[in-house]
């Protein structure tokens, strides 16, 4: 069984129904048969949604302090699935039912809280909007730059236009930037250490939490949900 996306009616009870692989044409459904099928369809969908979790702010210079295995126990506690997590600066994939990441960061969020004392700014990303970011970074498609000095920062939403437009005026060379949905790229040939553009940047810029991996971590954290 596979999960309804979408149906229509097409004339009289003459039914398209979307699934996850595929069309499926039925005529003449009775009311309580599109009901059955739209019943057992759901519940026999058993693919769950898979996410990447950027914890922003632990673990630096004794600051936040968050074992790993204390992280990954907690994700476990929340009824998460196949929860791994990568290096010390908080980045973790899982598995779930749960389709609304803004519930997923607050859960998370509100956990670590209660677990460890402090407030942990949270994003959560679906593994296709990672894919996504891994396949449209400017600086490798058209430029084939050193990807050691790759980086981007993770916004918790979409910037403004007019914010970007103004921002996209300061040149900061040698480093640069370009933004693409919530995901800003960054060039820093020198030292991402000593680069103006980091997350108080954009935070403050923008007004929204940020938080940036180096583009090894964004291929390492893909990999660990395909392994």
């Amino acid at each position: 069984m596979y999960e309804i996306f979408y149906f229509q009616y097409v004339s009289g009870f003459d039914i398209i129904i979307r699934c996850r692989l595929e069309w499926i044409y039925y005529k003449e459904l009775s009311k309580n048969d599109l009901e059955f099928f739209y019943y057992t369809c759901t519940l026999g969908s058993d693919e769950m949604n898979k996410y990447i979790v950027l914890l922003r702010g632990i673990n630096v210079s004794g600051h936040k302090p968050v074992k790993m295995d204390s992280l990954s126990k907690m994700m476990q506690d929340l009824n998460f699935k196949k929860v791994k997590t990568y290096i010390q600066s908080g980045n973790v994939v899982f598995e779930t039912d749960e389709e609304n990441t803004y519930k997923l960061e607050k859960r998370i969020s509100d956990r670590i809280l209660k677990i460890f004392g402090f407030v942990v700014p949270v994003l959560v990303l679906d593994l296709d909007e990672m894919l996504e970011i891994n396949k449209n970074n400017p600086f490798i498609q058209k430029r084939k730059e050193d990807t050691s000095k790759l980086y981007v920062t993770f916004l918790s939403a979409a910037p403004s236009p007019s914010v970007v437009a103004e921002i996209n005026k300061i040149n900061y060379k040698p480093d640069e930037f370009v933004f693409k949905g919530r995901a800003v790229y960054l060039f820093c040939p020198g030292s991402y250490g000593n680069t103006k553009l980091n997350n108080n940047f954009f935070e403050n810029k923008l007004k929204l939490p940020a938080t940036t991996r180096n583009w090894k971590t964004i291929g390492a954290l893909i990999s660990l949900h395909e392994s």
